[in-house]
Protein backbone atom coordinates (compact mmCIF):
# COMPACT_ATOMS: atom_id res chain seq x y z
CA UNK A 1 0.00 0.00 0.00
CA UNK A 2 1.39 3.21 -1.25
CA UNK A 3 2.60 5.63 1.39
CA UNK A 4 0.95 8.54 -0.39
CA UNK A 5 -2.58 6.69 0.41
CA UNK A 6 -5.28 9.27 1.48
CA UNK A 7 -8.07 8.22 3.60
CA UNK A 8 -10.57 10.07 2.00
CA UNK A 9 -13.75 8.56 2.16
CA UNK A 10 -16.02 7.27 -0.64
CA UNK A 11 -19.08 5.68 1.16
CA UNK A 12 -21.01 2.84 -0.61
CA UNK A 13 -24.03 2.15 1.48
CA UNK A 14 -27.25 1.92 -1.36
CA UNK A 15 -27.49 -2.23 -0.51
CA UNK A 16 -26.27 -4.27 1.91
CA UNK A 17 -23.98 -5.93 -0.49
CA UNK A 18 -21.61 -3.80 -2.77
CA UNK A 19 -22.14 -4.85 -6.89
CA UNK A 20 -20.59 -8.00 -7.97
CA UNK A 21 -19.98 -9.53 -4.34
CA UNK A 22 -21.33 -12.54 -3.33
CA UNK A 23 -21.86 -13.38 0.76
CA UNK A 24 -22.64 -16.77 1.27
CA UNK A 25 -22.81 -18.14 5.32
CA UNK A 26 -20.75 -21.41 5.60
CA UNK A 27 -21.90 -22.47 8.44
CA UNK A 28 -24.14 -22.05 11.56
CA UNK A 29 -23.42 -22.81 14.90
CA UNK A 30 -25.77 -24.44 16.72
CA UNK A 31 -26.42 -27.23 13.43
CA UNK A 32 -25.77 -29.54 15.66
CA UNK A 33 -27.95 -29.60 18.47
CA UNK A 34 -27.71 -26.94 21.18
CA UNK A 35 -24.04 -25.25 21.67
CA UNK A 36 -22.22 -28.60 21.26
CA UNK A 37 -20.80 -27.26 18.14
CA UNK A 38 -19.54 -24.01 19.64
CA UNK A 39 -21.11 -20.93 19.91
CA UNK A 40 -19.52 -17.08 19.62
CA UNK A 41 -17.11 -17.46 17.46
CA UNK A 42 -15.01 -14.14 18.26
CA UNK A 43 -11.79 -14.62 16.69
CA UNK A 44 -10.55 -14.47 12.93
CA UNK A 45 -9.33 -18.15 10.86
CA UNK A 46 -6.79 -19.77 9.78
CA UNK A 47 -6.96 -22.01 6.98
CA UNK A 48 -4.23 -25.09 5.48
CA UNK A 49 -3.13 -25.76 2.00
CA UNK A 50 -6.45 -27.73 1.55
CA UNK A 51 -8.66 -24.92 1.86
CA UNK A 52 -9.90 -26.28 5.20
CA UNK A 53 -10.54 -23.16 7.98
CA UNK A 54 -10.01 -23.62 11.95
CA UNK A 55 -11.01 -21.56 14.48
CA UNK A 56 -12.32 -21.27 17.64
CA UNK A 57 -15.40 -20.32 19.83
CA UNK A 58 -15.13 -19.16 23.55
CA UNK A 59 -18.54 -20.97 24.88
CA UNK A 60 -20.08 -24.28 23.48
CA UNK A 61 -18.56 -27.74 23.02
CA UNK A 62 -19.24 -31.15 24.14
CA UNK A 63 -18.24 -30.29 27.76
CA UNK A 64 -21.79 -28.77 28.61
CA UNK A 65 -22.13 -28.16 32.27
CA UNK A 66 -19.11 -27.48 32.94
CA UNK A 67 -17.14 -25.79 35.51
CA UNK A 68 -18.80 -22.37 36.44
CA UNK A 69 -15.82 -20.69 38.11
CA UNK A 70 -14.71 -20.64 34.90
CA UNK A 71 -18.34 -19.08 33.37
CA UNK A 72 -18.64 -21.76 31.07
CA UNK A 73 -21.72 -23.87 32.06
CA UNK A 74 -22.84 -23.83 28.59
CA UNK A 75 -19.12 -24.97 27.58
CA UNK A 76 -15.80 -23.74 27.74
CA UNK A 77 -15.47 -23.19 24.24
CA UNK A 78 -13.88 -25.34 21.03
CA UNK A 79 -11.86 -25.78 18.36
CA UNK A 80 -13.36 -26.13 15.41
CA UNK A 81 -12.84 -27.30 11.36
CA UNK A 82 -14.33 -26.06 8.70
CA UNK A 83 -14.17 -28.46 5.38
CA UNK A 84 -15.85 -28.24 1.94
CA UNK A 85 -17.59 -30.46 0.70
CA UNK A 86 -17.72 -28.89 -2.85
CA UNK A 87 -21.07 -27.33 -4.46
CA UNK A 88 -20.95 -24.19 -1.66
CA UNK A 89 -21.41 -27.20 1.44
CA UNK A 90 -19.37 -27.32 3.79
CA UNK A 91 -19.18 -29.64 7.20
CA UNK A 92 -18.00 -28.67 10.63
CA UNK A 93 -15.70 -30.80 13.26
CA UNK A 94 -15.57 -29.87 16.73
CA UNK A 95 -11.65 -31.03 16.88
CA UNK A 96 -11.73 -30.31 20.71
CA UNK A 97 -14.14 -29.10 23.71
CA UNK A 98 -12.19 -27.09 26.68
CA UNK A 99 -12.81 -28.18 30.31
CA UNK A 100 -12.56 -31.75 29.35
CA UNK A 101 -12.34 -32.27 33.38
CA UNK A 102 -15.40 -30.98 34.83
CA UNK A 103 -16.31 -29.61 38.07
CA UNK A 104 -12.86 -29.09 39.25
CA UNK A 105 -11.67 -25.58 40.42
CA UNK A 106 -10.48 -24.40 37.16
CA UNK A 107 -10.38 -26.08 33.93
CA UNK A 108 -6.91 -27.31 33.46
CA UNK A 109 -7.07 -27.38 29.90
CA UNK A 110 -7.92 -24.00 29.47
CA UNK A 111 -11.15 -22.04 29.08
CA UNK A 112 -12.58 -19.66 26.73
CA UNK A 113 -10.30 -19.07 23.71
CA UNK A 114 -10.21 -15.76 22.36
CA UNK A 115 -7.55 -15.76 20.16
CA UNK A 116 -7.07 -16.64 16.47
CA UNK A 117 -4.88 -19.82 15.91
CA UNK A 118 -1.81 -20.40 14.12
CA UNK A 119 -0.16 -23.46 12.70
CA UNK A 120 2.89 -24.72 12.15
CA UNK A 121 4.17 -26.74 9.17
CA UNK A 122 3.12 -30.07 10.64
CA UNK A 123 -0.31 -28.78 10.72
CA UNK A 124 -0.43 -28.66 14.63
CA UNK A 125 -2.38 -25.72 15.65
CA UNK A 126 -1.44 -22.99 18.38
CA UNK A 127 -3.55 -20.47 20.75
CA UNK A 128 -4.42 -19.07 24.32
CA UNK A 129 -7.37 -19.36 26.61
CA UNK A 130 -7.74 -16.29 28.54
CA UNK A 131 -9.43 -18.44 31.54
CA UNK A 132 -8.80 -21.68 33.00
CA UNK A 133 -5.48 -23.50 33.46
CA UNK A 134 -4.36 -25.06 36.56
CA UNK A 135 -3.60 -21.40 38.21
CA UNK A 136 -6.67 -19.96 36.70
CA UNK A 137 -5.17 -17.35 34.70
CA UNK A 138 -5.36 -18.77 31.19
CA UNK A 139 -3.36 -21.01 28.83
CA UNK A 140 -0.82 -20.99 25.76
CA UNK A 141 -2.08 -24.56 24.22
CA UNK A 142 -0.96 -26.92 20.84
CA UNK A 143 -3.26 -28.77 19.32
CA UNK A 144 -2.10 -31.73 17.34
CA UNK A 145 -3.57 -34.00 15.01
CA UNK A 146 -2.96 -37.64 16.12
CA UNK A 147 -4.53 -39.55 12.52
CA UNK A 148 -7.56 -40.00 9.95
CA UNK A 149 -10.32 -40.42 12.34
CA UNK A 150 -8.46 -40.34 15.96
CA UNK A 151 -9.15 -37.40 18.07
CA UNK A 152 -6.95 -34.30 18.48
CA UNK A 153 -4.57 -34.05 20.86
CA UNK A 154 -4.07 -30.96 23.05
CA UNK A 155 -0.79 -30.13 25.18
CA UNK A 156 -0.53 -26.94 27.40
CA UNK A 157 2.22 -25.32 26.39
CA UNK A 158 1.85 -22.62 29.38
CA UNK A 159 -0.32 -22.26 32.22
CA UNK A 160 -0.67 -18.34 33.77
CA UNK A 161 -1.40 -17.30 36.93
CA UNK A 162 -3.92 -15.15 38.09
CA UNK A 163 -2.69 -11.53 39.69
CA UNK A 164 1.08 -13.20 39.29
CA UNK A 165 3.80 -11.36 37.36
CA UNK A 166 4.24 -14.06 34.62
CA UNK A 167 0.99 -12.75 33.37
CA UNK A 168 -2.55 -12.84 33.18
CA UNK A 169 -5.44 -13.24 30.63
CA UNK A 170 -3.80 -13.98 27.07
CA UNK A 171 -7.01 -12.55 25.03
CA UNK A 172 -4.20 -11.98 22.30
CA UNK A 173 -3.05 -14.36 19.35
CA UNK A 174 0.12 -16.22 19.26
CA UNK A 175 2.92 -15.63 16.53
CA UNK A 176 6.40 -17.74 15.66
CA UNK A 177 10.18 -16.75 16.02
CA UNK A 178 12.29 -18.23 13.43
CA UNK A 179 13.52 -20.73 15.69
CA UNK A 180 9.96 -22.03 16.60
CA UNK A 181 9.28 -19.73 19.82
CA UNK A 182 6.31 -18.36 20.25
CA UNK A 183 5.35 -14.72 21.12
CA UNK A 184 2.24 -12.77 23.03
CA UNK A 185 0.71 -10.76 24.96
CA UNK A 186 -1.51 -10.84 28.95
CA UNK A 187 -4.00 -8.58 29.12
CA UNK A 188 -3.23 -8.32 32.82
CA UNK A 189 -0.60 -8.96 35.77
CA UNK A 190 3.07 -8.55 35.11
CA UNK A 191 4.71 -6.39 38.11
CA UNK A 192 2.68 -3.50 37.69
CA UNK A 193 -0.57 -5.21 36.84
CA UNK A 194 -0.55 -3.91 33.52
CA UNK A 195 -0.27 -6.46 31.41
CA UNK A 196 3.15 -8.65 29.52
CA UNK A 197 4.67 -9.21 26.77
CA UNK A 198 6.05 -12.82 27.05
CA UNK A 199 8.31 -15.30 24.88
CA UNK A 200 7.41 -19.10 25.32
CA UNK A 201 11.05 -20.28 24.81
CA UNK A 202 11.27 -24.24 23.13
CA UNK A 203 13.41 -26.33 25.50
CA UNK A 204 14.15 -29.75 25.94
CA UNK A 205 10.72 -31.44 27.69
CA UNK A 206 8.72 -28.35 27.46
CA UNK A 207 8.28 -25.06 26.81
CA UNK A 208 9.44 -22.17 29.45
CA UNK A 209 8.33 -18.51 29.75
CA UNK A 210 10.33 -15.50 29.59
CA UNK A 211 8.54 -11.88 30.32
CA UNK A 212 10.31 -9.35 27.91
CA UNK A 213 8.11 -6.26 28.84
CA UNK A 214 6.21 -5.35 31.57
CA UNK A 215 3.56 -2.58 30.74
CA UNK A 216 3.84 0.04 33.28
CA UNK A 217 0.71 1.97 32.44
CA UNK A 218 0.12 5.89 32.05
CA UNK A 219 1.26 8.42 32.24
CA UNK A 220 4.53 7.34 30.64
CA UNK A 221 3.02 4.03 29.16
CA UNK A 222 0.95 1.63 28.16
CA UNK A 223 -1.52 -0.54 29.47
CA UNK A 224 -3.64 -3.65 28.45
CA UNK A 225 -2.61 -5.18 25.20
CA UNK A 226 -5.65 -6.62 24.04
CA UNK A 227 -4.26 -7.93 21.06
CA UNK A 228 -0.87 -10.12 20.02
CA UNK A 229 2.06 -8.77 18.39
CA UNK A 230 3.81 -8.58 14.88
CA UNK A 231 7.54 -8.67 14.06
CA UNK A 232 9.54 -6.82 11.34
CA UNK A 233 12.19 -8.70 9.30
CA UNK A 234 14.92 -7.07 12.31
CA UNK A 235 13.76 -9.34 14.76
CA UNK A 236 11.69 -6.08 16.42
CA UNK A 237 8.15 -6.56 18.21
CA UNK A 238 5.24 -3.91 18.01
CA UNK A 239 2.05 -4.43 18.89
CA UNK A 240 -0.94 -2.25 20.67
CA UNK A 241 -2.48 -1.03 24.53
CA UNK A 242 -5.62 -0.22 24.36
CA UNK A 243 -5.15 2.14 27.38
CA UNK A 244 -2.79 3.82 28.85
CA UNK A 245 -0.46 6.60 27.95
CA UNK A 246 -0.76 10.30 27.88
CA UNK A 247 -3.96 10.87 26.31
CA UNK A 248 -6.79 10.74 28.48
CA UNK A 249 -7.79 10.89 32.08
CA UNK A 250 -6.70 7.20 32.08
CA UNK A 251 -4.30 6.95 28.68
CA UNK A 252 -6.46 6.49 25.00
CA UNK A 253 -3.53 3.78 24.16
CA UNK A 254 -0.41 2.94 22.38
CA UNK A 255 1.72 1.63 19.52
CA UNK A 256 4.89 0.20 21.04
CA UNK A 257 7.99 -1.04 19.47
CA UNK A 258 10.17 -3.95 21.18
CA UNK A 259 13.70 -4.32 20.48
CA UNK A 260 16.03 -7.18 21.38
CA UNK A 261 19.45 -6.49 22.64
CA UNK A 262 22.19 -9.06 22.15
CA UNK A 263 22.00 -9.45 26.04
CA UNK A 264 18.53 -10.86 25.69
CA UNK A 265 16.85 -8.36 27.35
CA UNK A 266 14.12 -6.26 25.48
CA UNK A 267 13.71 -2.07 24.87
CA UNK A 268 10.56 -0.77 24.61
CA UNK A 269 9.65 2.25 22.44
CA UNK A 270 6.25 4.11 22.29
CA UNK A 271 5.88 5.05 18.63
CA UNK A 272 2.92 6.81 18.98
CA UNK A 273 0.24 7.60 21.79
CA UNK A 274 -3.52 8.50 21.14
CA UNK A 275 -5.92 11.22 22.65
CA UNK A 276 -9.45 11.86 22.32
CA UNK A 277 -9.67 12.24 18.66
CA UNK A 278 -8.81 8.50 18.05
CA UNK A 279 -8.63 6.19 21.01
CA UNK A 280 -8.54 2.64 21.85
CA UNK A 281 -5.87 0.93 19.25
CA UNK A 282 -7.04 -2.34 19.38
CA UNK A 283 -4.33 -4.18 17.05
CA UNK A 284 -1.87 -3.68 14.44
CA UNK A 285 -0.39 -5.24 11.30
CA UNK A 286 2.80 -4.26 9.26
CA UNK A 287 3.03 -4.18 5.81
CA UNK A 288 5.50 -1.76 3.32
CA UNK A 289 7.12 -0.42 6.65
CA UNK A 290 4.14 0.95 8.08
CA UNK A 291 1.91 -0.02 10.60
CA UNK A 292 -1.85 -0.46 9.94
CA UNK A 293 -4.67 -0.82 12.96
CA UNK A 294 -7.94 0.05 14.01
CA UNK A 295 -9.59 2.58 16.80
CA UNK A 296 -12.12 1.02 18.89
CA UNK A 297 -13.79 4.57 19.67
CA UNK A 298 -13.03 8.35 18.42
CA UNK A 299 -13.73 10.66 15.51
CA UNK A 300 -16.52 13.24 15.25
CA UNK A 301 -19.15 10.72 15.24
CA UNK A 302 -16.68 8.38 18.01
CA UNK A 303 -17.40 5.53 15.40
CA UNK A 304 -13.61 4.81 15.50
CA UNK A 305 -11.36 4.31 12.54
CA UNK A 306 -8.43 2.99 10.95
CA UNK A 307 -4.83 4.53 11.31
CA UNK A 308 -1.82 3.85 9.49
CA UNK A 309 1.54 4.53 11.14
CA UNK A 310 4.16 5.37 8.78
CA UNK A 311 8.46 6.41 9.55
CA UNK A 312 9.70 9.76 8.57
CA UNK A 313 13.39 10.82 9.97
CA UNK A 314 12.66 8.74 13.11
CA UNK A 315 9.05 10.27 14.05
CA UNK A 316 5.79 8.04 13.07
CA UNK A 317 3.51 9.97 11.38
CA UNK A 318 -0.33 9.06 11.83
CA UNK A 319 -2.90 9.31 9.03
CA UNK A 320 -6.64 8.38 9.79
CA UNK A 321 -9.42 7.80 8.36
CA UNK A 322 -12.87 7.89 10.85
CA UNK A 323 -16.35 6.52 10.69
CA UNK A 324 -19.72 7.85 10.62
CA UNK A 325 -21.50 4.86 11.48
CA UNK A 326 -23.17 4.84 8.46
CA UNK A 327 -20.28 3.13 7.02
CA UNK A 328 -19.66 1.03 9.88
CA UNK A 329 -18.45 1.42 13.51
CA UNK A 330 -16.30 0.68 16.42
CA UNK A 331 -14.46 -1.66 14.59
CA UNK A 332 -12.30 -3.51 17.04
CA UNK A 333 -10.53 -6.78 14.33
CA UNK A 334 -7.57 -6.08 12.94
CA UNK A 335 -6.79 -5.45 9.02
CA UNK A 336 -5.90 -7.69 6.48
CA UNK A 337 -3.99 -5.74 4.09
CA UNK A 338 -3.35 -7.15 0.25
CA UNK A 339 -0.24 -5.70 -0.80
CA UNK A 340 -0.91 -6.66 -4.21
CA UNK A 341 -4.12 -4.79 -4.88
CA UNK A 342 -2.92 -2.14 -2.36
CA UNK A 343 -6.13 -2.98 -0.52
CA UNK A 344 -7.33 -3.23 3.23
CA UNK A 345 -10.08 -5.19 3.90
CA UNK A 346 -11.54 -5.45 7.86
CA UNK A 347 -14.94 -5.35 9.73
CA UNK A 348 -16.59 -2.86 11.97
CA UNK A 349 -18.63 -4.13 15.35
CA UNK A 350 -21.92 -2.04 14.13
CA UNK A 351 -23.11 0.68 12.32
CA UNK A 352 -23.78 -0.05 8.46
CA UNK A 353 -27.00 -0.29 7.13
CA UNK A 354 -28.99 -2.28 9.79
CA UNK A 355 -26.58 -0.97 12.71
CA UNK A 356 -25.06 -4.84 13.12
CA UNK A 357 -21.60 -4.67 11.59
CA UNK A 358 -19.96 -4.33 8.02
CA UNK A 359 -17.17 -5.98 6.06
CA UNK A 360 -15.07 -2.73 4.45
CA UNK A 361 -12.62 -1.83 2.27
CA UNK A 362 -9.86 1.31 1.44
CA UNK A 363 -7.95 0.83 -1.68
CA UNK A 364 -6.79 4.60 -2.53
CA UNK A 365 -8.25 7.26 -1.45
CA UNK A 366 -11.74 5.44 -1.77
CA UNK A 367 -13.60 3.34 1.39
CA UNK A 368 -16.12 1.09 0.32
CA UNK A 369 -18.81 -0.99 2.19
CA UNK A 370 -18.61 -4.44 1.02
CA UNK A 371 -21.67 -5.56 3.31
CA UNK A 372 -23.37 -4.75 5.87
CA UNK A 373 -24.27 -7.38 8.63
CA UNK A 374 -28.32 -8.63 9.33
CA UNK A 375 -29.29 -8.25 5.44
CA UNK A 376 -31.41 -11.62 5.84
CA UNK A 377 -34.80 -12.10 8.14
CA UNK A 378 -34.17 -12.94 11.42
CA UNK A 379 -30.04 -11.49 10.95
CA UNK A 380 -29.61 -15.43 9.66
CA UNK A 381 -26.48 -13.41 7.97
CA UNK A 382 -24.87 -12.97 11.15
CA UNK A 383 -24.28 -9.86 13.22
CA UNK A 384 -20.82 -8.43 14.97
CA UNK A 385 -18.37 -9.85 13.44
CA UNK A 386 -15.11 -11.29 14.85
CA UNK A 387 -13.37 -9.01 17.62
CA UNK A 388 -9.93 -10.90 17.64
CA UNK A 389 -7.91 -11.78 14.53
CA UNK A 390 -9.25 -10.57 10.46
CA UNK A 391 -10.51 -11.29 8.04
CA UNK A 392 -8.34 -14.14 5.90
CA UNK A 393 -8.13 -13.96 1.81
CA UNK A 394 -7.59 -17.16 -0.69
CA UNK A 395 -5.86 -17.00 -4.00
CA UNK A 396 -9.26 -16.13 -5.18
CA UNK A 397 -9.36 -12.87 -3.48
CA UNK A 398 -12.49 -14.47 -1.16
CA UNK A 399 -12.71 -13.14 1.60
CA UNK A 400 -13.80 -15.48 5.20
CA UNK A 401 -14.55 -14.76 8.61
CA UNK A 402 -16.91 -15.20 11.39
CA UNK A 403 -19.81 -12.98 13.44
CA UNK A 404 -20.57 -13.90 17.14
CA UNK A 405 -24.05 -13.68 16.73
CA UNK A 406 -26.56 -14.17 14.30
CA UNK A 407 -26.91 -17.13 11.66
CA UNK A 408 -29.91 -19.90 12.09
CA UNK A 409 -29.66 -20.11 15.36
CA UNK A 410 -28.01 -17.35 17.06
CA UNK A 411 -24.84 -18.57 17.93
CA UNK A 412 -22.82 -16.97 15.18
CA UNK A 413 -21.71 -17.96 11.32
CA UNK A 414 -18.42 -18.60 9.47
CA UNK A 415 -19.20 -16.46 6.04
CA UNK A 416 -17.31 -16.14 2.75
CA UNK A 417 -17.42 -13.15 0.77
CA UNK A 418 -16.36 -13.72 -3.37
CA UNK A 419 -14.94 -10.70 -5.53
Amino acid sequence: MRNAILWAAFIATASSLSAGRTYQVLYSFGTNGGSLDGWFPEAGLVSDGAGNLYGTTVIGGTNVGGNSNDGCIDGCGTVFELSSLGNGQWTETVLYSFCTTLNTTNCPDGAGPESSLIADKNGNLYGTTESGGVNGGGTAFELSPSGAGKPWVETVLYTFRSNRFDGTYPTGGLVFDKSGNLYGTTTNGGIFSHGTVFELQRVSGGWVENILYNFAGPPSDGENPSSGVVFDSSGNLYGATRYGGEGCEEGCGTVFELSPSSDGTWTETILHGFSGRQVYPWSVSLAGGSLYGTYLSGGGKSSGGVFRLTPRQGVWSETAFMFDGADGAYPESGVLLDEKSKTLYSTTGTGGLQDDGTIFQIKGSSEEVLYSFCGEPNCEDGVYPATYGSLIEDSEGNLYGVTGGGGTFNQGVVFELTP
